[in-house]
């Protein structure tokens, strides 16, 4: 039974961890059932946020997406992003019904964001596992980047998701000064 699974707080398996940071050249994260940043790579705090430096609590892609103005401008296509995240998080309350993280993280980003409320009673739902998520870096400018979220099967409810550039791009050149700071 899924609800039976929201117990525990959900663990990163160490391959995956290993995994992470042996794709240097691409920003790669894990996400959990309710968007929590579970792991990341260096390249993915650069240019995300640095998240291994965010009290534990603040770790979340919506909550991020949301409440945070720095994120709000990174995203060229921020319109697009909010409504994947929310299609995503009614996805989960349904494979994790009455979750309270899930209820807690719901009613913290009703309360304090109308766009989700908006977006949240249109009752999307909705995974978008791989596009274009065009961004706009405060160092390094316009990067255009696909991306590709892979289910870990062994892991319910944990996604890998990997950014790439085009090779010998602008977005490729842009990527590696980021590391090179």
């Amino acid at each position: 039974m899924p609800g039976a699974e929201t117990a525990g707080p959900e663990e990163v398996r160490r391959p995956v961890r290993l995994l992470l940071d042996q794709i240097a050249h691409n920003p790669a994260y894990v996400v959990g059932r309710w968007l929590d940043l579970l792991a990341t790579n260096r390249l993915a705090d650069l240019l995300l946020a640095d998240f291994p430096r965010l009290p534990q609590h603040e770790r979340n892609l919506a909550r991020q997406l949301f409440r945070n103005p720095a994120m709000r401008t990174l995203f060229q296509d921020r319109r697009g992003i909010a409504v994947d995240a929310v299609g995503f998080l009614r996805m989960s309350t349904g494979t994790y019904p009455g979750d309270p993280r899930a209820t807690a993280l719901i009613t913290e980003l009703a309360c304090h964001s109308p766009e989700f409320r908006k977006l949240w009673s249109a009752h999307h739902v909705h995974r978008n596992p791989h596009g274009v998520r065009r961004l706009r870096h405060p160092r390094v400018g316009p990067l255009p980047l696909t991306h590709e979220s892979f289910a870990l099967p062994g892991d319910p409810g944990q996604h890998l998701v990997t950014y790439q550039a085009e090779p010998g791009s602008p977005s490729e050149h842009a990527l590696r000064a980021l590391t090179a700071e």
